[in-house]
């Protein structure tokens, strides 16, 4: 049965050699206990592919070298393969595009070639590709890409059916199962009948998580590793290390991928941040990015994060206590990957109507979700492992049925109307009130078999720095069963069936638990006294902490319709608003010195200029000034902060002065915002002191060299003593293209 039997391993994206060493490593392993391994590559047959997302004029470039790196690398250990290129007909391409031209745009998501669901294998690429969610599927630039991705799932199905037939393989072996051409390669064996191992990074540091006839995406095998170790009590050190686990996340270390957080925040600064009354009771919200749960249709059955976001937020209008809503900083962009300008739209138009009691904090602002846990006294999170995070440390927490954790939490959360979400709150504060220690004990064996049970570490291979492979073994003998008691669990799965997941003993079943609640008592107690000390300290900071007034003066000007009322709405209690009405007819140096004149008189150590077409993160004045307020030696003038730029009525699709786009230079900063032809434009992105916005307004009228006003305030913006923080924390509405007002 198991001798000669073949595998054929999937891995046309040879760039991704940090997930094909698991195929190139299981394979060789494989082979010297008798199998047939093949490899299947590709050489270039795809006009887009999520390998290309970033190239841009380089396609070609990088295509051809993904292409290299897959022949170099899987031919450095001698396998067979074969190539996809080999297995394609000439009609192939022509008559998929004939198909693709008879499906609707609109239908591309759920196009189906004859029994083939070609729009559901392929769209999950498509969310990771522009990294938007279904609405952005609309999109011109989408569709054109999303066509070609259903054309290459349909020509890659027909040459896996050529490749199956030549080589009749016992086995699949994919990576991830969830991106387009891997989802085909699963697709076919499952309705082929074969038998498929998925494999993807791990949950921990240095390790796979392998699956049995699912994509990466599925909840069921945490699901299934879950119960079967639900019955068995955890020893000191396995209580320890899940203890361990938990400290490595807030310090943002232990997740086998970079951390979404390069900052701390100070726990006892948490509630004066956000400007909310140490007494307050609060509850947090964690978003996820839409565009991940987009990828899988095992999250599309929920309801939309944003639409009970809506409800919460009417709900909090008439409770007593805080909501705070923390959205995901991935959405913001980060490791290469562009914003979710959707997700941003439809939180800063929640943010505009969101009543007193309800704080937002935008992905952007350095507000750590770990900080938040302990001052807050309930949580929700929709997807986002905080929810088991917070759930660890005591606080009640509700996620959605569909989160890889539901089984632990307090609630679930499946009727969103209005009268469940009230009785939901009321609940989970009821519900932290009562915490006992006894309270962890689910969410600690949960996390160990999450952390211990599920993901797999090998000591022929492993992960260096997130995304490098690192092959150990020096030679073959090295891979010979009982070198690598993991790498032996999955051949043997392969071989003989065995089961991929370590199963308890009668003896571990058996285990007394007297060690496992002592621990937990303790954690219990720990954590009790640090959230007591973390709010008496924050109510001293909060006592002999200043509050500085800041002076917000508001352009409007006085031949343009007024409007409707103010879009900046400052949770920083001192703020004293002026208005400065210059005329549209007035010239740049006209402008300027009617802000000049608007200053006479202010006393306030900070002045914030800003427009009715302007929306400032509510964290804009407090973390500004707290940061200048801190700047005891006076070295700072003033913080530059970037911002997102959206036409009127629509989406964002830009950033200007950020790390994605930073622009540095003047010339590239005015080809993203028009704008900023006219100096005053340049204004709402500083927090200034006083003193250093006249200065700064007095030396763009100097004009002494002949340059434009403009050019001479974004020079001295850009100066040191200006910190340039690259963090968007304004909304622009960049009303006519060229101008703001």
């Amino acid at each position: 049965m198991t001798a000669g039997k073949r595998i054929l391993f999937f891995a046309p994206f040879g760039g991704f050699k940090v997930h094909h060493q698991f195929d190139a490593v299981v394979a060789s392993a494989l082979r010297l206990r008798g199998c047939e391994p093949f490899v299947v590559l590709c050489d270039g047959i795809y006009a887009h592919c999520d390998v290309l997302v970033q190239s841009g004029p380089k396609a070609a470039q990088d295509c051809a070298g993904c292409a290299g790196k897959g022949k170099t690398f899987f031919g450095s250990f001698d396998l067979p393969t074969l190539q996809l290129r080999a297995f394609i007909e000439p009609n192939d391409f022509p008559s998929a595009e004939r198909w693709a031209d008879q499906v609707p745009p609109a239908d591309y998501a759920e196009a189906r070639h004859e029994d083939l669901e070609i729009g559901r294998w392929a769209t999950s690429s498509v969310f990771s590709y522009f990294r938007i969610s279904v609405d952005g599927l609309t999109r011109p630039d989408v569709r054109k890409v999303h066509r070609q991705f259903l054309i290459n799932s349909l020509v890659t199905y027909r040459a896996l059916s050529r490749i199956v037939e030549k080589v009749k393989p016992g086995h699949f072996c994919v990576f991830n199962a969830r991106m387009a051409p891997y989802r085909v390669a699963f697709e076919f064996a499952k309705k082929a009948g074969i038998p498929v191992v998925t494999h993807e990074r791990g949950g921990v540091d240095d390790s796979f998580s392998v699956y049995d006839d699912e994509n990466c995406l599925s909840s069921r095998p945490m699901f299934r590793c879950a119960d079967l170790w639900k019955p068995v009590p955890l020893t000191r050190e396995e209580c320890s290390h899940t203890a361990d686990y938990l400290a490595s996340r807030e310090t943002g270390k232990g997740i086998n991928y970079p951390s979404f957080y390069s900052y701390n925040t100070e726990l006892t600064r948490v509630r004066r941040s956000l400007r909310i009354p140490e007494s307050a009771r609060i509850l947090l919200v964690v978003t996820s990015s839409e565009f991940e749960q987009a990828y899988s249709e095992h999250y599309q059955s929920n309801a939309s994060q944003m639409e009970v976001l809506d409800r919460l937020i009417e709900l909090f209008k008439g409770r007593e206590e805080y909501l705070v809503i923390r959205h995901h900083p991935y959405i913001a962009g980060m490791h290469r990957s562009p914003p979710d300008y959707s997700f941003l739209s439809r939180a800063y138009r929640q943010a505009e109507t969101a009543p007193p009691n309800v704080r937002i904090v935008m992905p952007s602002e350095r507000m750590s979700s770990y900080a938040l846990f302990w001052n807050v006294d309930a949580c929700v999170a929709f997807f986002s492992t905080a929810g088991i995070e917070a759930a660890a440390r005591g606080i009640a927490t509700a996620s959605f049925p569909k989160a890889h954790y539901h089984q632990v939490m307090t609630r679930t959360i499946s009727d969103t109307t209005l009268e469940a979400l009230d009785q939901l709150v009321s609940e989970l504060f009821q519900r932290t009130h009562t915490w006992k220690a006894d309270d962890l004990r689910p969410i600690y064996r949960f996390l160990h078999a999450f952390i211990a049970k599920l993901p797999r570490r090998f000591k022929s291979f492993g992960i260096d720095k997130h995304f490098l492979p690192q092959i150990r073994f020096k030679d073959s003998s090295d891979l010979l069963p009982g070198m690598d008691l993991e790498l032996d669990r999955i051949c043997d799965h392969i071989q003989r069936g065995a089961p991929l997941v370590p199963v308890p003993t009668q003896e571990e079943l058996g285990r007394d638990a007297s060690e496992e609640s002592q621990f937990l008592h303790d954690q219990w107690e720990e954590s009790r006294r640090k959230r007591s000390e973390v709010r008496r300290q924050g109510e001293r900071f909060t006592h002999w902490r200043l509050t500085p007034p800041v002076a917000v003066l508001r352009m409007r000007f006085t031949d343009l319709p007024p409007s409707a009322g103010t879009r900046l709405r400052p949770r920083h209690t001192e703020v004293v608003e002026r208005l400065c009405a210059p005329t549209r007819s007035a010239d740049d140096r006209e402008t300027l010195r009617a802000v000049l004149a608007a200053l006479e008189g202010v006393r306030a150590p900070y002045v914030l200029v800003t427009y009715d077409s302007i929306l400032h993160d509510e964290s804009f004045l407090s973390s500004a000034s707290d940061e200048l307020l801190d700047d005891s030696a006076l070295k700072l003038r003033g913080l530059f902060f970037g911002g997102w730029i959206a036409p009127v009525g629509g989406l964002i699709d830009r950033q200007i002065f950020t790390q994605q786009a930073p622009a540095e230079k003047y010339e590239e900063a005015l080809a993203i915002l028009p704008a900023i032809r006219q100096p005053h434009a340049l204004l709402p992105f500083c927090l200034f002191r006083s003193e250093a916005l006249k200065l700064s307004l007095e030396k763009a009228l100097s004009d002494s060299g002949g340059k434009a006003a403009a050019r001479i305030l974004f020079a001295a913006l850009h100066q040191p003593d200006f910190r340039k923080t690259l963090l968007p924390m304004l909304l622009i509405t960049d009303a006519r293209g060229s101008e703001v007002h």
